[in-house]
């Protein structure tokens, strides 16, 4: 009898160190997740992030930039106590978020050391949810699963500022890819265009 019920026992246990083992895993797998900031994060659309922005009473400017770093934009703004929040979100010609950067804006009359203490703690925070950083020269940097860039840039001493940059990396060098064939596309109709005037 005893054979039957201590073999029926390792399987329990063997079942239950898979599943701890595979909870343990989950939550490892959580902790390198897809960057956020508020209700900013690369899995929703941009309909849902300008009426995240509004809602969350933000003044909110959206744009058709046609730039390298996007062809469409919104900027959202809020004042703070002691500095202002902009948020720059950049989409690619589908209207998918590519990257956004939080920049924090030093109020009137406030010690810059706020801006540093700021820097400090999202450091801090961003080691704590993604493990340390990857370059020494820069605050934080860290590639994230391969996928996303999270970058804190370095702070002047006499800079009003801080930014955070998020980058979703194959979105973005995709549009990059599309920004590029596009200008090369309105040159040469420009060109074709001028050269029958001669």
């Amino acid at each position: 009898m005893k054979g039957p019920i201590l073999m029926k026992c390792l399987v329990m246990i063997s079942v239950f160190s898979a599943a701890a083992l595979g909870v343990y895993r989950i939550s490892q797998a959580q902790n390198q997740s897809v960057p956020v900031y508020a209700f900013v994060a690369f899995d929703k659309n941009y309909t849902t992030l300008l009426s995240s922005a509004r809602s969350g009473g933000y003044q909110v400017k959206e744009d058709e930039i046609n730039s390298p770093y996007g062809k469409f934009s919104i900027r959202a703004e809020k004042a703070l106590n002691f500095y202002k929040e902009d948020l720059f979100l950049f989409f690619n010609e589908k209207k998918e978020l590519i990257a956004f950067t939080v920049r924090f804006t030093l109020a009137e009359n406030q010690s810059k050391t706020v801006l540093d203490r700021l820097v400090q703690s999202i450091k801090d925070k961003m080691v704590e949810k993604y493990g340390p950083g990857e370059r020494a020269n820069f605050p934080y940097f860290k590639v994230v699963e391969g996928k996303y860039e999270i970058l804190i840039k370095p702070r002047q001493a006499s800079s009003m500022f801080a930014d955070s940059a998020f980058k979703f990396l194959s979105k973005f060098a995709e549009y990059h890819v599309y920004y590029t064939q596009e200008v090369q596309r309105l040159e040469n109709e420009e060109i074709s265009k001028t050269v029958k005037n001669f």
